[in-house]
């Protein structure tokens, strides 16, 4: 096998992957073990009062705020010379965007979902630098729940449909007493991200019925139905097209999607997502003591957990569904909280169905010599089930469909 195939998914094990040398080889531009910069970078963004307030009012009144780079947004603009603006000029400092998103576009051309970019200390730098901005605005801190895109409008991509990240049984207690969400989601493009190769759009909170007293009380008990009642209401509609580094913070009741983009553009959209929650609304996926920048072992189960986790969006093989699957349970007793791993059993099972049935769907002349495969996702994912006892308490709501307790975690797009 040549150099170029061992890095391959369908040529990878978990025991070849699980190997500091074979990512650094992958991705030499990238680093596995750093200390992650100066301590100043390492401390996060540091917000002024007034910029904080303004950012807070933001996702109060409308469920999002976007920062971004120079020239500064208005906000800082009105503030006058008195606002450290270092934080839209110098947060990502030390980090390449543009090796992030070719790295990013390696993986995917060699079979492997952009997510296992995680492995990298530069993504969890990431996140560890804009965790002081989502904490200042939201009262949130990261739950782990991260995931990268790479949305390609040449191969017929598209972001995530219309959906909100998370939908509980009673929406009004998701939010605290100031009026801030237990559960926020900050999408950083690692390219430009426009309506010609795909970006978020978002229907504000004050054009949506349902944001904060729940779904189902409209004329249509539909989202969608409900927030555009009319021709007028589509005008409401926000495109939030970012630069390269540029991030959107939002929080989980917003409805909001990732658009088709036209075929022809040069440049694929390339983003990363990190996730915050308050503990009492949704348990951190790591323990505090992993972090902030885990060992590979914990990275690599993450990645392929969160591959189970949203099965849906990021269809799977027998192998890499094999693979990612191996990845999380090496982990599952040490890195993971339990409502994790209860969840990743849950999907387990649910993708092993869905590829069984795909396979007796194909003809039989395909399908002949199979059937042991089948069976060992199958019992692997039985195994799963047992081992971790799938009686989580969380839900969700994709495509805005009714959902039971039993759901669980839903998408940041």
């Amino acid at each position: 096998m040549d150099n170029n195939q061992k890095f391959h998914l369908p040529n990878c094990t978990a025991d070849l992957v699980a190997s500091v040398s074979f990512w650094k080889e992958f991705c030499p531009e990238l680093t596995i073990g750093g200390d992650g910069g100066s301590e100043e970078q390492k401390s996060g963004a540091k917000l002024p009062e007034t910029l904080v307030k303004n950012y807070a009012g933001r996702i109060e009144k409308d469920g999002y705020f976007t920062v971004s780079r120079p020239p500064a947004d208005t906000i800082l603009a009105q503030q006058g010379p008195g606002i450290d603006e270092s934080m839209t000029l110098n947060i990502w400092e030390g980090i390449n965007l543009t090796t992030l998103a070719l790295c990013a576009n390696r993986l995917k051309e060699h079979g492997w979902p952009p997510t296992f970019l995680l492995v990298y200390d530069e993504v969890w730098e990431m996140q560890r630098r804009i965790a002081k901005l989502v904490t200042q605005t939201t009262g949130n801190t990261p739950n782990m729940d991260m995931l990268i895109f790479h949305i390609d409008p040449n191969s017929g991509d598209a972001g995530f449909s219309p959906h909100r990240d998370r939908q509980p049984n009673d929406p009004p207690s998701s939010f605290r007493s100031d009026g801030t969400p237990k559960y926020s989601t900050c999408w950083i493009a690692l390219t430009e991200a426009t309506p010609e190769n795909s970006c978020l759009y978002f229907i504000p909170r004050q054009a949506d019925p349902g944001y904060y007293k729940g779904d189902g009380h409209g004329e249509n008990d539909d989202m969608l139905r409900d927030a555009l009642h009319g021709k007028e209401q589509y005008q409401y509609i926000r495109a939030i097209p970012l630069k390269a580094g540029e991030c959107a913070i939002f929080s989980h009741r917003i409805i909001h999607w990732g658009s088709r983009g036209r075929p022809g553009y040069p440049v694929p959209r390339i983003a990363i997502s990190f996730a915050f929650s308050s503990d009492d609304f949704e348990a951190h996926y790591i323990p505090d003591d992993l972090l902030p920048l885990p060992p590979l072992a914990t990275r690599l189960a993450l990645a392929g957990g969160q591959m189970i986790n949203y099965h849906e969006r990021f269809p799977h093989t027998k192998h890499s569904l094999r693979l990612c699957h191996n990845l999380f349970q090496s982990e599952m007793a040490t890195s993971f909280c339990k409502e994790y791993n209860q969840k990743i059993a849950r999907e387990f099972l649910a993708a092993a169905e869905e590829l069984e049935a795909q396979s007796k769907a194909q003809a039989s002349s395909e399908i002949e010599g199979q059937d042991e495969d089948e069976d060992d996702v199958l019992d692997s994912a039985l195994d799963a089930m047992l081992e971790a006892d799938s009686d989580g308490n969380f839900n969700d709501d994709y495509e805005g469909s009714d959902v039971d307790n039993d759901d669980a975690f839903e998408d940041v797009d």
